[in-house]
């Protein structure tokens, strides 16, 4: 619904603290969340001297305490659409805002030994979440919740996904509308909300980390609820963009059978966690689910810089950043370099000599292609055979020479292959995630034998991979 057809939840007088000054006693308007899609927003009704300070300014904190001792509090309002309107010899003034990470705090009294937090989510369809509502004819209503999301892992934590609805009455109608939540039980008491979110908000985004990839929707949260030491605190995420949903991939709903979804994140959670590859994986995984609409030139670079990450990280694991050490390099650069002037100084001017001096620090790094063959031999379940390779071999084009061609700005025309090059590398970077978080591809839609029998991109890459030969033939001999 238009904010301008809503009723406001607080109307109140803020105050807002910009970098030179406080303005108190600003009488607003806000609007709390009705969905995992919109943020906070506030309509302020300054007087002629606020609205002269507010206007200026670009952001604010706002801190607001109400008659009924609820606080409210966010670091940063965006302020736009200042507006004057004159009536005659009276002036009114009008300021709206985004609010960015909104706190509303009440008092609660709280005795629990362990913290209980309500989550809600953004929409995932592939979550495996039925319910079954049964009314009946005394007006009373029964709700049976079908395989039920609910996980136990190590760190005293317990999680569970459910759907929660909310109605809205509309003239003679009233309106449903579904959202997920997740309930999270942390076996301990926390003592500040400080400690909270840097003890719970990671475990929380790794699990749905972990369901972003196997569902291949970007999932993550938007809102929590929690009491510690007798406040109530709401918390609206801010600084985020809200995934909508949506998935990239419409003729593959998840990389699992919905029923394994539960199993694969049990599974998958505490090998995550203790992973020297877990920073590169959130980078994979992220690029593997973003958050909006790309062109597929930026698709396959972000695939492609996934696919880089994980592999750096397996360079500096095991020593395969440099040949020989950085104290051993400089002496043996120095006579390459002697090598190089003397014998060839006929054949080089000084300018080219010194262009190739400055490459010559690229002959001490492992080159990626090595570094990933290392990386396939240490990980020999890895396999990647029915798929385009990444590197050149021979004639053929490896998915590392059409990443160049891209970032480079090469005028190549790709436009009929480059999906099938895109398809192939999702598999890959997919494939390797999943061998470190160690779980059987076999057991997936993005085995060779699914793969074989169900994809397009498979069916017509023989003749996509001759046809990106013959392209790079005619596009270097021009």
């Amino acid at each position: 619904m238009d904010i301008n057809q809503r009723k406001e939840d607080y109307f109140v007088r803020a105050t807002f603290k910009t970098k030179l000054q406080c303005i108190h006693n600003v009488l607003c308007k806000i609007y709390l969340p009705k969905n995992t899609t919109e943020k906070p927003y506030i309509k302020i009704r300054p007087t002629k001297e606020q609205y002269e300070i507010l206007s200026r300014a670009f952001v604010a904190s706002l801190h607001v305490k109400t008659i009924n001792k609820c606080t409210l509090y966010a670091k940063e309002v965006y302020f736009k659409n200042p507006i004057e309107t004159y009536w005659g010899n009276i002036a009114e003034y009008c300021i709206d805002g985004n609010i960015e990470g909104l706190y509303t705090i009440i008092p609660s009294p709280n005795n629990s030994p362990n913290t209980s937090v309500l989550f809600s989510i953004t929409p995932n369809k592939e979550m495996p979440i039925f319910k079954i509502i049964q009314n009946f004819p005394d007006g009373s209503t029964k709700v049976e919740t079908i395989n039920d999301m609910e996980f136990v892992f190590k760190n005293k934590l317990k999680i569970s996904f459910d759907k929660h609805y909310r109605f809205e009455h509309h003239n003679d109608m009233t309106c449903k509308q579904s959202h997920l939540v997740m309930t999270l039980i942390y076996n301990s008491a926390i003592n500040n909300i400080h400690k909270f979110k840097e003890l719970i908000l990671p475990k929380v985004d790794n699990v749905l980390l972990l369901l972003s990839f196997i569902t291949q929707t970007r999932t993550a949260w938007v809102q929590f609820n929690v009491t510690i030491k007798n406040y109530r605190y709401t918390y609206y995420r801010g600084n985020y963009r809200f995934p909508t949903g949506k998935s990239e991939y419409d003729h593959m709903s998840s990389i699992v059978e919905q029923r394994n979804i539960k199993n694969f994140i049990q599974h998958s959670y505490d090998i995550l966690l203790n992973s020297p590859y877990k920073n590169s994986t959130e980078k994979a995984i992220y690029s593997l689910t973003p958050d909006s609409d790309r062109f597929i030139e930026d698709k396959f670079l972000s695939l492609f810089a996934g696919f880089e990450a994980i592999i750096l990280d397996y360079r500096r694991n095991n020593n395969l950043e440099n040949i020989v050490s950085e104290e051993q390099w400089p002496k043996i650069k120095k006579k390459l370099q002697s090598l190089i002037k003397k014998p060839l100084k006929e054949e080089l001017n000084a300018e080219k000599r010194d262009f190739i001096y400055k490459k010559l620090d690229e002959l001490n790094r492992v080159s990626l292609r090595d570094a990933y063959t290392s990386f396939c031999r240490k990980y020999n379940q890895l396999d990647t055979t029915d798929l385009w390779p990444i590197f050149a071999c021979g004639k053929n084009i490896g998915l590392s020479q059409i990443r160049n061609k891209i970032i480079h700005g090469d005028t190549i025309n790709l436009e009929n292959i480059l999906w099938i090059a895109l398809e192939n590398l999702r598999y890959v970077l997919e494939r390797i995630i999943l061998v470190l978080l160690e779980y059987d591809v076999n057991d997936t839609y993005i085995s060779q034998k699914y793969l074989a029998k169900n994809i397009s991109s498979i069916d017509k890459l023989p003749e996509a991979r001759e046809k990106t030969a013959e392209l790079f033939l005619e596009h270097k001999t021009k």
